[in-house]
């Protein structure tokens, strides 16, 4: 098989045998795939693990039941192993990984998605430890919208109408914001849970923004049922556990 330059996010690994790793990666240009990398395992320095974007040589599965790709030749691109040492960004880091890997369906590129993905591990590293939860939410929003599910924020998703401040509850099944006419009854949006949502959907890039817990803990219950509700996943992060 012609092989392929692979240009990846690790995802996880495992031992496949005494010297190769079994590798789940994310790809710019496969999507999710998994493949097994000979010899892997060698050296204290391992290059494949969770945490790098890497540049690898893969071979397609010559039979598309196998579905494992032969992977050789990895360069490390980008580390961001040291966020291990810090718990805070780490678990929001994992996440991150998780999100992907049990979401995305295999052999399905985003390109912009893998785009979202390594600008927000890249944000980890560098931005303030309190900013960690703005990163998630943030992946997360632009995750829920190129899989079809996206939050409505700018108009009502009953009327059409456009959304301002004071506004209703966010509403899964609606599939986003209701404007207070549509929601009469119903409680609204407190202004801060209002303000961190258009600040993180309105953002190219993660934004350097401190999200309170309480704020953080109630826009990943919905964006998480949300996306749950209309993929038919239920949908834990266990990497969370560690916050």
């Amino acid at each position: 098989m012609t092989p392929v330059l692979l240009k990846a996010v690790v995802l996880r690994t495992r031992p496949y045998s005494e010297t190769s790793l079994w590798v789940r990666l994310y790809t710019r240009s496969h999507g999710k795939i998994a493949g097994i990398a000979k010899g892997a395992r060698k050296g204290a320095d391992r290059i494949l693990a969770p945490l790098t974007e890497v540049e690898v040589k893969g071979y397609p599965p010559r039979n598309a039941g196998d579905g494992l790709w032969n992977l050789a030749r990895p360069e490390v691109n980008e580390d961001w192993r040291a966020l291990a040492g810090q718990p805070g960004r780490m678990a929001y880091a994992f996440a991150l990984l998780e999100l992907c890997d049990r979401t995305l369906h295999e052999g399905e590129p985003h390109e912009a998605l893998y785009d979202a993905l390594a600008s927000a591990l890249a944000a980890l590293a560098a931005k303030s430890d309190g900013s960690g939860a703005a990163v998630l939410l943030w992946f997360l929003i632009r995750l829920v919208d190129e899989l079809g599910y996206t939050v409505q924020y700018e108009l009502c998703p009953r009327c059409q109408k456009p959304l301002v401040y004071p506004v209703g509850p966010f509403v899964a099944d609606a599939g986003g914001v209701l404007c207070r006419d549509c929601s009469r009854g119903l409680a609204a949006m407190p202004q801060a849970e209002w303000e961190v949502l258009v600040a993180l959907a309105c953002g190219d890039t993660p934004p350097e923004l401190n999200v309170e817990p309480r704020v953080r803990d109630v826009w990943m219950a919905r964006l998480l049922g949300h996306l749950s509700l209309h993929s038919d996943r239920l949908l834990h992060l266990d990497s969370l556990k560690l916050l």
